[in-house]
């Protein structure tokens, strides 16, 4: 109900958010080269191992289903969750799953910016995979959430 009366009074609220979550992403995507060099400097002499990938893809996945299950129970959220979504607002710390979802499109996008960066430079570097799978765990996270928590959404 309280979110019906939000949109009633600014029926642009939803339209606010979509574009302050494009700009976040354009931000991200923009910024690629800066991510690029600074996990070149930091992971230039590690191999990479697809068996590290998958492990961090279960820990992310793991580490978002504990956080929601303790936010379940937290009397701070909201009663009631709303589905993830670009409409909703991206900050609202009462709405875990919203933070969630926000996170894994920024990682996601980061992955893929890298990932687009480092062809057009030439490099055969694979670190762009490490933020694809953190971007991919946490949408993963928050889709298995729904189905978990689902007594919880609205």
């Amino acid at each position: 109900m309280e979110n019906l009366v939000a949109v009633i009074e600014d029926p642009y609220s939803h339209l606010r958010w979509v574009l302050v979550r494009v700009a976040m992403l354009a931000a991200v995507a923009a910024s690629s080269p800066l991510f690029y060099h600074e996990m070149q400097l930091e992971f230039d002499n590690d191999s990479f191992s697809f068996g590290f990938v998958a492990l961090l893809l279960c820990l992310v996945v793991g580490s978002v289903l504990f956080a929601l299950a303790l936010q379940y129970k937290n009397p701070i959220t909201q009663e009631k969750w709303i589905r993830p979504s670009w409409r909703s607002n991206p900050f609202d710390f009462r709405q875990p799953v919203q933070v969630f979802h926000t996170a894994g499109w920024i990682f996601t996008v980061l992955g893929a910016s890298v990932g687009a960066y480092t062809t057009f430079i030439g490099s055969r570097s694979l670190l762009c995979f490490f933020p694809l799978t953190i971007g991919i765990g946490l949408l993963v996270a928050v889709k298995l959430s729904q189905a978990i928590f689902r007594a919880r959404f609205v």
